[in-house]
């Protein structure tokens, strides 16, 4: 009988055995997947910058014009249609002018998009801005000024204007 209880006693110990084989451990570790959207959208965007246009010394007294470049850099999303436009200066009169920095005397002078100073660069969008179209790298246009030549001599002085620079996209 003792034989027949050790017999019982071991065949439970290997039923339980076999039966905890079979329960999860944790080296089973289970695990689910999703996924996840990641999206953006871009807007057109543009920033313009300019470097000053400076005469320098001129001479009024002789027939030739005085001539300087300036540049307008355009840097845009890729692909954004643009105008850059100049304006006529915070000293219009019946021509863009320089005034002078202690008298209200003033320098004549004009801004143009070619290098034949031909084309008048203005501030209205499809008559006389410049436009393009933005690549990926900046877009670097070239101002182009003249001090008409035969100018009415003024005094020694320094002369001044500010033009606006505006982009529209």
């Amino acid at each position: 009988m003792a034989l027949r209880k050790l017999v019982s006693v071991q065949i439970a110990f290997i039923a339980a055995m076999i039966g905890m084989a079979n329960l999860p451990t944790a080296s089973m570790a289970a695990t689910a997947t999703t996924t996840m959207a990641v999206s953006s959208v871009t807007v057109a965007a543009c920033i313009v910058a300019a470097t000053p246009l400076v005469f320098g010394t001129i001479n009024l007294i002789g027939a030739s014009p005085n001539d300087n470049t300036s540049l307008v850099t355009v840097t845009c999303t890729p692909g954004t249609a643009y105008n850059v436009g100049l304006d006529n200066g915070a000293n219009f009169g019946t021509t863009r002018r320089m005034k002078s920095a202690t008298a209200a005397v003033y320098v004549p002078y004009n801004l143009y998009s070619d290098t034949l100073r031909a084309t008048p660069w203005g501030n209205t969008v499809g008559t006389n801005t410049v436009s393009g179209t933005a690549a990926v790298t900046p877009t670097v246009l070239t101002v182009y000024g003249r001090v008409p030549g035969g100018t009415t001599p003024v005094p020694t002085d320094t002369y001044l204007d500010l033009v606006t620079v505006t982009i529209t996209y």
